[in-house]
């Protein structure tokens, strides 16, 4: 019979000073301003913008994939 143990060795840490015991963390302000809110909301209306297809790539074009998901036969699943 063989038996095979492993055992994890982690280096050892030495302690140089104190000084994490004088760290304190500051308080998180967790108000919302109006403005705050407004700008989220405008932020997350650009995300789900609508986009018209272009016939011509310009350097002011926003490029964009358009994938089509079709089963074996070809018919279309999904855009």
């Amino acid at each position: 019979m063989i038996i095979t143990l492993k055992l994890d060795v982690y280096p050892q840490a030495t302690t140089k000073n104190q000084n994490y015991t004088q760290l304190s963390i500051g308080t998180i302000v967790t108000d919302i301003t109006e403005s705050e809110i407004d700008d989220a909301m405008l932020n997350l209306r650009k995300q789900f913008a609508t986009y018209d297809n272009s016939d011509v790539i310009e350097l002011t074009t926003t490029n964009r994939m358009r994938m089509t998901f079709v089963d074996q036969d070809g018919q279309e699943l999904d855009k």
